[in-house]
């Protein structure tokens, strides 16, 4: 077993608490509204305001762009249309960050029988996860990483 970063123990934690352990429990109005957080729908835009995540419907990001929002709602307070572009950027970048992380969980990835090559694993965590290919891919090459230098470690 891998050791988890504050924020792969937070997200952990966080389905724990919502008895979520397995990709197929994974329900976007479910975790909304254990959370207190209300999803509305919009033509073309996501973002968040307060403590309501505004997704476009029927996107074929949907759980990646939940994801994302979720981090913003969870983790940043002020307003970004005040906020000194450096730091929005800063924002930007750990909600990607904790969007790779909710949206495919370390400790769900680390129950998985993930097939030999990259391209095939990267499909089946995509299909698994309801996520894109690309998402899956970049998800699978920093927990494969993680795992690798893990490994690294503990054989020296």
């Amino acid at each position: 077993m891998l050791t988890y970063t504050h924020l792969e123990d937070y997200i952990t934690s966080l389905y724990g608490v919502m008895s979520i352990y397995r990709p197929e429990q994974l329900d976007m109005k479910s975790i909304a509204n254990y959370l207190g957080v209300f999803i509305e729908p919009s033509e073309t835009v996501s973002f968040n305001t307060g403590n309501i995540i505004i997704v476009p419907k029927n996107h074929p990001h949907i759980w990646e762009l939940f994801s994302h929002e979720l981090s913003h709602v969870l983790l940043n307070k002020g307003n970004q249309k005040r906020m000194d572009e450096r730091f929005l950027y800063y924002q930007e970048k750990k909600a990607n960050h904790f969007s790779y992380h909710f949206g495919i969980p370390t400790f769900m990835l680390e129950n998985l029988e993930l097939p030999q090559t990259l391209k095939t694993a990267s499909m089946y965590v995509a299909n698994l996860f309801h996520v894109t290919f690309d998402f899956a891919l970049k998800r699978l090459k920093q927990y494969l990483s993680k795992k690798f230098l893990y490994t690294l470690e503990r054989s020296c």
